[in-house]
Formats: C-alpha cells, structure tokens, sequence
C-alpha cells in the first residue's frame, strides 16, 4: 500500500515544472504581453520590451514584496482587494485524475480576466483576443509532461464574472503526468 502512495504522491513532482514551461512559451507571444499591459483602446499599438514582459511574470521580487506589474499568475483568482483596471491571466492545476498508480490526466485552468473599464479595444474586446493568443501559443505545446498541453473541448470557453468588473473566461487545458519520469 505505502508503495502505490508514493507512486500517487510523484504524479504531482512535475507541477513547478509546468509553470516554467508555460512561462517559457508565454513569453514569446509579444501580442498576449501588449494586450495585457496597456490599458488603452489600442494596446498592439505599442512597444514592448524582453525587461517588460520578464516583469509581467515575475509575481514577487527581491523583498518578497508583490509585483503591482504582474500580470501572469500560477494560481487561482482570490478577488481580494483587487481594484486596479488591468488584464491579467490565471493559470494553475485544477484537478488530477489518476489512472493507474503510474499515470495521471493533468487538468489546468486558465482564466483570462479583464477589467471591464478596459475591455473595448480596437477590432473587439480584450478579453477575446487574449483568450485567442493564449490558444495559438498553448495549444498543442511540449510542455516537458507526458503528454502535449491541449484544449478540452467542451466548453472551450465558459465566461465569467470573477468578481464586480472583472469578467472573462475560463478555459480547460490538459495534459499527462506520470510517477516515472
């Protein structure tokens, strides 16, 4: 019995990694990055740099202090006093569903969370074509697990409220972990 837990309990060691990764990927979309950090109609309109986009993932800093220019999370939104016209993205683990004691269907959510003072751009809304680029640069990924990152496809998009102004949508990603490598 102890044995099948262990096995069990390894299925989570890969979490941490699959932030990085995603981050790594993330990283590259410079459209997702402008969309998220400025907060006028015409957000692609502007420049962004390697510095900016680092900031943007980068939760705490030196002092463990929190970073006001975050905009990429690795967990849940807590709705706590959070009063500033931004867009931002959640991603974390919502649920695991072992298979066997080796293997494990890894679901992650990703919220896409905008403030509705913000949400009209040029060409639509914000939040759908955040929810558009994070597609295109997830979708289909390796991201160092068993299997490659994929959209559930039922719902792909359920939309939310998440709190007062904040509205946006919640999409289903899933991939593998296993407890041997």
């Amino acid at each position: 019995m102890t044995q099948n837990n262990s096995r069990f309990i390894k299925l989570f060691d890969k979490f941490e990694k699959l932030e990085q990764n995603l981050a790594a990927l993330l990283i590259h979309n410079y459209n997702l990055f402008k969309l998220l950090k400025f907060e006028d109609f015409n957000p692609l309109s502007h420049d962004i740099s390697d510095e900016d986009i680092q900031d943007m993932i980068t939760e705490f800093d030196a002092k463990l202090q929190r970073n006001p220019n975050c905009r990429v999370f690795f967990e849940p939104f807590t709705g706590t006093a959070e009063e500033q016209q931004k867009a931002q993205i959640r991603i974390y683990p919502a649920q695991v569903n072992p298979n066997n004691v080796y293997l494990g269907d890894l679901y992650v959510q990703v919220d896409v969370i905008v403030n509705q003072r913000i949400s009209k751009i040029v060409g639509g809304r914000r939040r759908n074509r955040i929810a558009s680029e994070l597609i295109e640069t997830l979708n289909g990924q390796d991201v160092g697990l068993v299997n490659d990152f994929r959209i559930v496809d039922k719902p792909v998009l359920a939309i939310r409220q998440f709190k007062g102004d904040f509205w946006g949508y919640s999409m289903l990603f899933t991939t593998g972990v296993s407890a041997i490598g």
